[in-house]
């Protein structure tokens, strides 16, 4: 089912006009600027084909897709310090046996990719103010490691925000991004009529400061959804990132912390911890990762990721997009192998992972799942390969879940 709303999108195409003609209107003096602009616009491209099978107890049948995605949009030259992007997304099934959450084929287990075809990015970029970048329109954000803030990359069809955002480095060391949202667009907001936008004053607030230990940042982040009252959320925290050389040893660590409670128009008051902890060591290209995380529940409710890429975290097979209500404890050891390309041999990528999920209350053992990965990437092409494998445990609410892709991808890069 195809969503056709053109109300968020004359928004987004009143911000561009209006904001292209006071660039215009500053300087009036000829068309050379224009034409210099238009003669510097660049094609945006990124194609990924994709072949998914997902196999999942209670099923009698196991879902397989093919899913081509095209993104295909433009970024002008600067006119005045001001440029304009504007993207499309076109996701077309070419083998649709699955239950896309919207095609009503229930009969399958649940990719979560609909078909879908939007209007993905509007926005204008403006650099006038030294050290400063101001963004407005529809636009992905994906902030730190995108475990609260994320563009969903892993799936299809990707989030995108109706926002004004403001980036400023003017202080050596410090990056403050600062952003206002009114419209959150799911990765099935513009398939669904009844998944639409998440709507709400939202404001987040990120700041990075880069210490001799790594890389410092403090954020806040206060969502305000008025179609999902229980997903209103302030969350702040703080994370370090960095890495250090111990002999032959390439050492990196990652720790985080936040504390999520209700907000705005949540009727359910609660408070909740988040704590994040990785070491990673690399040897000429082999490396091994030892990583927690615990999101915590009470019973009634977890904490909410609603904007997360949640690829990146958890297992790739997909089982805690949502955080079970006694919350979630994640204990997990990665082995990997890498190179660089090297002239015409590829880049080349390997990976295997072992995860253990308990329940952060309560002490209940949801489960184990295990990940395969195999990529390559050579100039604008990539191949990848991945399996996951999880397997339920005492966990009632959990399924034993296996899925396979096979992807192929090609794009024309793109800055921002």
């Amino acid at each position: 089912m195809i969503r056709n709303d053109a109300a968020p999108l004359r928004r987004c195409g009143r911000y561009a006009i209006l904001l292209l003609l006071a660039a215009v209107g500053a300087r009036a003096d000829g068309l050379d600027p224009l034409t210099s602009a238009l003669s510097k616009t660049q094609p945006l491209v990124d194609l990924r084909l994709r072949w998914e099978t997902l196999t999942q107890a209670g099923f009698a049948r196991d879902a397989q897709t093919l899913l081509l995605r095209s993104r295909l949009g433009f970024r002008t030259g600067a006119l005045f310090d001001t440029t304009l992007l504007a993207e499309a997304s076109l996701l077309s099934p070419l083998v649709d046996d699955y239950n896309s959450g919207l095609n009503g084929r229930t009969e399958y287990p649940s990719i979560s990719d609909p078909e879908n075809y939007e209007l993905h990015r509007l926005q204008l970029q403006n650099t006038s103010l030294p050290d400063t970048d101001l963004l407005l329109g529809r636009q992905r954000v994906a902030l730190d490691d995108q475990r609260f803030v994320g563009a969903s990359n892993w799936r299809m069809n990707q989030n995108s925000l109706d926002s004004a955002r403001i980036v400023n480095s003017s202080i050596p060391g410090l990056t403050m991004d600062l952003i206002w949202f009114d419209r959150f667009h799911r990765r099935t907001s513009e398939a669904s009529s009844k998944l639409g936008p998440l709507t709400g004053d939202s404001y987040l607030a990120n700041l990075r400061y880069d210490t001799p230990w790594g890389r410092l940042t403090a954020f806040d982040y206060l969502l305000s959804f008025n179609e999902t009252p229980t997903q209103s959320s302030q969350t702040a925290g703080a994370r370090l990132v960095g890495e250090r050389a111990v002999g032959a040893v390439d050492l990196a660590y990652t720790a985080s912390w936040a504390a999520q409670e209700d907000y705005a128009n949540n009727p359910v008051r609660y408070r909740e911890d988040y704590t994040y902890v990785q070491l990673k060591g690399t040897v000429r290209g082999y490396s091994l990762s030892l990583g927690t995380e615990r999101l915590g529940g009470n019973g009634t409710i977890g904490l909410s990721t609603p904007m997360a890429s949640f690829h990146s975290w958890d297992g790739w097979a997909g089982v805690f997009t949502t955080t079970p209500v006694n919350g979630l404890l994640n204990k997990y050891l990665a082995l990997g192998y890498s190179t660089k390309a090297a002239g015409p041999l590829p880049a080349f990528l390997t990976a295997v992972t072992y995860y253990d999920f308990h329940s952060a209350r309560l002490d209940l053992h949801y489960g184990s799942e295990v990940d395969l990965q195999l990529q390559a990437s050579w100039q604008r092409l990539s191949a990848l390969l991945e399996l996951a494998d999880y397997a339920s445990a005492d966990a009632p609410t959990t399924r034993s879940t296996r899925s396979f892709f096979l992807e192929v991808d090609y794009i024309l890069p793109d800055k921002r």
